[in-house]
């Protein structure tokens, strides 16, 4: 669990970078002339914010991605033995695919403040969006105060609907090709 979770944030670390020139790419009003590439997003994000502007967000960032990838392992295990206790046998991949997208929407509930907090402060200087928050802390904290505790979980309804039959179906296939080409699959967590 700790070395996936290092390894998860040593790879958002180094990825950040490209996070940012997408979002810069993507916000009308960047600054970015229109038609412009990546190496131009790269060139004008360093101008404009130097090298710490590659990595606006990252602190939400990577607790989201600490803290989702730990969670949703250890939600899955749960999952899995309620389900065996319940029932009496294993999951099948079906099954196994349900439970990951359960544990997957726990996980995204948790998470999604950090979620929240990462997109605006990567947003923030891009376009018409003023510069607003100083760090993860005072975002939440000025969400909050702002728009009420409610607006952390912005869009949750959509997201409940992308990432429930995306994870549910991540497993499901994982498993059933696993067995295909008889590996061991998650057979080790359920």
């Amino acid at each position: 669990l700790f070395a996936g979770g290092l390894a998860g944030v040593v790879a958002t670390a180094i990825c950040a970078p490209l996070d940012t020139v997408r979002t810069q790419m993507s916000v009308p009003g960047s600054g970015l002339k229109s038609g412009a590439g990546v190496v131009d997003a790269f060139k004008y994000v360093n101008k404009t914010f130097g090298w710490r502007g590659f990595y606006k967000g990252l602190g939400p960032t990577l607790g989201s991605d600490l803290v989702g990838n730990a969670i949703g392992f250890f939600l899955y295990d749960t999952f899995a033995d309620l389900f065996r206790n319940a029932t009496g046998r294993k999951p099948s991949p079906s099954e196994k695919g349900l439970l990951g997208g359960m544990s997957a929407c726990v996980c995204m509930t948790l998470t999604m403040p950090l979620e929240i907090c990462m997109t605006r402060m990567r947003i923030q200087g891009c376009g018409d969006n003023p510069i607003l928050y100083k760090n993860t802390v005072d975002c939440l904290q000025q969400i909050v105060r702002k728009e009420g505790a409610k607006a952390l979980f912005s869009g949750a309804g959509a997201s409940y609907l992308k990432v429930y039959p995306q994870i549910a179906c991540v497993y499901a296939v994982y498993e059933v090709l696993a067995r295909v080409m008889a590996i061991k699959g998650l057979n080790a967590y359920a």
